[in-house]
């Protein structure tokens, strides 16, 4: 069998954000059939990111007005997740952008699943050191 009958494509986004998220800077998985390479450019810029999980297990509603790119401020409304008849709000901790959503609208969350991703504003990053 080939890699790509192996790897389903959440499979090839997992390995992905996991590799984002490493220090790795490059990585290569090779099969019969298929290939995946991944590899970054070094940068002399350094991002901190934040990870906001989920604090329960439940179904999961990002907030309307949330997409890529946007803008957070501490305690801005990120989403929901609903579970056994509440609603959790979600909420930004820190400053900074959405770099990425991790789960679709709707989908069932595990407890400390990522949920998005937030690039930090160059204070927070300033203030967590």
């Amino acid at each position: 069998m080939s890699l790509r009958a192996h790897l389903t494509d959440a499979d090839v986004m997992q390995i992905m954000r996991a590799f984002r998220n490493s220090t790795l800077t490059s990585l290569e998985l090779t099969g019969p059939g298929a290939a995946l390479h991944l590899s970054r450019r070094r940068s002399t810029r350094a991002f901190a990111d934040e990870l906001i999980v989920a604090p329960y297990v439940g179904i999961f509603t990002p907030h309307p007005d949330i997409i890529l790119g946007a803008s957070v401020a501490p305690g801005d409304l990120l989403g929901h997740i609903r579970s056994i008849g509440q609603t959790v709000d979600l909420r930004a901790g820190s400053p900074g952008h959405l770099v990425e959503i991790s789960v679709p609208s709707g989908r069932f969350v595990e407890f400390g699943q990522t949920l998005f991703t937030l690039r930090l504003s160059p204070q927070a990053q300033g203030a967590a050191a």
